[in-house]
C-alpha cells in the first residue's frame, strides 16, 4: 500500500485547490468532532507500528531527499513556533512540579508509561550517541582521565550490595543462600525471563512494571508461606494454574499469569514431578 498514491501516482498530482475551494473545506469542517478525540489506546501495538512503517520515507518518495529535509526543517520551526493554550500550559506546569517535588516517574506518569519513558530516555542517551563520533585514541584519553584518584567517586564506593546486577558473585550467592527476599525476586525474575524468551521468541523484551507485574506483590504472598526448612531443602515456585492455560501474548493475560495468588512455593522434586506427570512441556 506505501506509495500507492504518491507522486504521478496520484490522482491529484500536479493540481491545487483554488482558495473558494479551500474556504469551502473550511467552513464544512468547522464545528465537527473528530471521532477520536479525547479517546487513547483505540490502536493496537500492531496497527500503530503498521502506520509508522507506511509513513517512513513518504516526504523522500515524494519530494526527494533534499526537498524532503527541507520541508521537515519548516515543519519544525513551525512546531516550535505554536502558542500553547493556557490549559495546556497549566497540564505542563503540574507536571514539572510534580518532577520538581520529588515524585517518581511511576507516581506522575503510572507504573507502564513511566517503563515506555524510561526506555526512550535510555535509547537517545547522549553518551551513547556521541560515543561513536569520537575516535578510539580520545576515548581512551577520556577513560584514562576517570582513573584513580582522577575520578571524582574516589574513594566514597562503599561495599557492593549484593543486588546489584554486575556485583561480585561470592556476595550474591551468600545473599541467594540468606534472604529471602533476594531469592524469592530472582526465582520469579527468572520464571519471567523464561516465559518471554519463549513467547517473543527474540523480540524485544522489557521490565516487568512494563507489563503490569508487580514482583513485590508477589514477593509479600510468597513469604506468608515460606516454611521452616526453606534453606536446608531445595524449593521452587510453583504456578497453581499452567502458564500453558494462558495466552501469554496477551498482557491482561500475562498479568492474570503472574498474579500473586496464581504462585506457590513447593519442593522442586514435587515441582519436577507435576509436570512430568501432567505432561506440561510449556513448563520453564
Amino acid at each position: 500500500m506505501k506509495g500507492k498514491g504518491v507522486g504521478e501516482k496520484n490522482s491529484f498530482y500536479g493540481r491545487t485547490h483554488s482558495e473558494e475551494s479551500k474556504r469551502k473545506m473550511s467552513e464544512s469542517s468547522k464545528g465537527k468532532i473528530p471521532w477520536n478525540k479525547g479517546k487513547t489506546n483505540i490502536y493496537s501495538k500492531e496497527s500503530l507500528k503498521k502506520m509508522s512503517e507506511s509513513s517512513k520515507g513518504a516526504y523522500e518518495e515524494k519530494y526527494g531527499k533534499e526537498k524532503a529535509l527541507e520541508i521537515k526543517d519548516k515543519i519544525s520551526i513551525k512546531l516550535k513556533q505554536r502558542k500553547l493554550s493556557a490549559e495546556h500550559k497549566r497540564k505542563i506546569g503540574l507536571k514539572t512540579k510534580a518532577r520538581l517535588t520529588g515524585k517518581t516517574f511511576e507516581e506522575v506518569h503510572g507504573v507502564k508509561k513511566a517503563a515506555e519513558i524510561k526506555r526512550k530516555i535510555g535509547a537517545n542517551n547522549w553518551a551513547k550517541k556521541m560515543k561513536g563520533n569520537f575516535s578510539k585514541e580520545t576515548l581512551e584519553k577520556k577513560r584514562q582521565n576517570l582513573l584513580g584518584d582522577k575520578n571524582p567517586m574516589y574513594g566514597l564506593r562503599k561495599e557492593l550490595s549484593p543486588f546489584w546486577r554486575g556485583g561480585d558473585k561470592a556476595s550474591s550467592k551468600k545473599s541467594y543462600r540468606n534472604n529471602i527476599e533476594f531469592r524469592l525476586k530472582k526465582l520469579i525474575r527468572t520464571r519471567l525471563r523464561q516465559v518471554l524468551n519463549r513467547q517473543l521468541n527474540g523480540g524485544k523484551k522489557y521490565s516487568s512494571e512494563y507489563y503490569g507485574i508487580d514482583i513485590q506483590k508477589i514477593i509479600e504472598h510468597l513469604k506468608k508461606q515460606i516454611p521452616e526448612d526453606y534453606f536446608t531443602k531445595d524449593y521452587d515456585i510453583h504456578h497453581i494454574q499452567k502458564l500453558s492455560k494462558f495466552d501469554l501474548n496477551n498482557p491482561q493475560e500475562l498479568i492474570k499469569a503472574f498474579s500473586p495468588e496464581n504462585h506457590l512455593i513447593i519442593l522442586k522434586k514435587e515441582h519436577k514431578e507435576h509436570h512430568i506427570k501432567h505432561n506440561d512441556i510449556h513448563a520453564p
